[in-house]
């Protein structure tokens, strides 16, 4: 397995959860420009980040990547056709739908410097990351009281919400205690520490 990874994009969660699987994988470092070449193109058809390579052939989409490592990886999956293997669908398919749109607003509208439109944002955050506090109550995982390629792909955009304390004034995990500490525990692991580690290391 070849992963084609931009750092800074959402190819870190493919990086983690590789990380964290314990099977053998490769890593190709791409630039922007790089993205656009009928080579990578080959690969993901829309030059974007990350692209993936298997002995089957490419693959693309970085929330269905993290499952199929999750697939190759007992470490980090469940068994097909269990509940657990259902709740990781049910998971990434939330952190994408249900998250990510709230997390990118707030980014943008800090970027435009649209208070009204981040305040929506915010809210519209932790509405979502409410089903998180109430999922992680009593549990440190979100599925089968172990750490999964759920927690990965979850964790890894619910983590868009940190830093607009400095940044807004604002603690997008007020009143999610158990989001921000679960989170933390998280990006503690040693898998997560390589990922960013990698991420800013020169090219």
């Amino acid at each position: 397995m070849r992963l084609h990874h931009q750092p800074g994009s959402r190819s870190d969660r493919v990086l983690w959860a590789l990380e964290e699987s314990g099977v053998p994988f490769e890593v190709t470092t791409i630039a922007r420009d790089e993205k656009q070449t009928p080579e990578y193109l080959a690969i993901h058809p829309l030059g974007r980040a990350p692209g993936f390579e298997t002995d089957g052939g490419p693959l693309f989409e970085s929330a269905a990547l993290c499952l199929y490592v999750g697939d190759v990886s007992p470490e980090l999956g469940f068994p097909m056709g269990s509940y657990e293997r259902g709740l990781t669908y049910q998971w990434a398919l939330f952190a994408a739908t249900e998250l990510e749109p709230p997390s990118s607003a707030m980014w943008a509208a800090h970027r435009a410097s649209d208070k009204d439109a981040f305040t929506s944002a915010v809210d519209r955050f932790r509405r979502a990351a409410g089903v998180l506090e109430k999922t992680l109550d009593g549990h440190d995982y979100l599925v089968g009281d172990r750490f999964s390629v759920a927690d990965v792909v979850v964790a890894d955009v619910a983590s868009w919400g940190q830093g607009f304390d400095e940044l807004e004034g604002v603690d997008a995990f007020e009143g999610l205690p158990r989001t921000a500490a679960w989170i933390d525990r998280c990006q503690a692991r040693p898998a997560w520490q390589r990922m960013k580690a990698s991420a800013a290391a020169p090219a």
